[in-house]
């Protein structure tokens, strides 16, 4: 699968940050991508570019978050001038991207 991933201004926008963090954002892509990759290799053929990107997406964005939880916990804000909302974030980087890809997973029998 020929899978190149999500760009550094679509990553930027869904976060909300600058330019700045630039470096960091590629960091996160590549590392995302990567995981994703391994974790798609068996996955049926059919997996859409769509459906791929939104998974790194997710993945890409819950990376980036983690720095600003402490312990698992993100403290976010999701109006002007609202209280701050506690998130746990999943301790399994992939653990957003297993809905999204599910019906492309090959079960693993064990």
């Amino acid at each position: 699968m020929p899978f190149t991933g999500i760009e550094i201004a679509r990553l930027r926008e869904e976060v909300g940050t600058v330019a700045d963090d630039d470096q960091l954002l590629a960091e996160v892509i590549k590392v995302s991508l990567v995981q994703l990759l391994k974790l798609t290799e068996d996955a049926d053929d059919d997996l859409p570019d769509e459906v791929f990107d939104q998974a790194h997406l997710a993945v890409a964005v819950d990376m980036f978050n983690r720095r600003k939880a402490p312990n698992g916990v993100l403290w976010q804000q999701f109006d002007e001038g609202g209280a701050a909302t506690p998130l746990r974030l999943s301790s399994d980087p992939l653990g957003v991207a297993y809905p999204i890809l599910s019906l492309w997973l090959v079960p693993a029998i064990g």
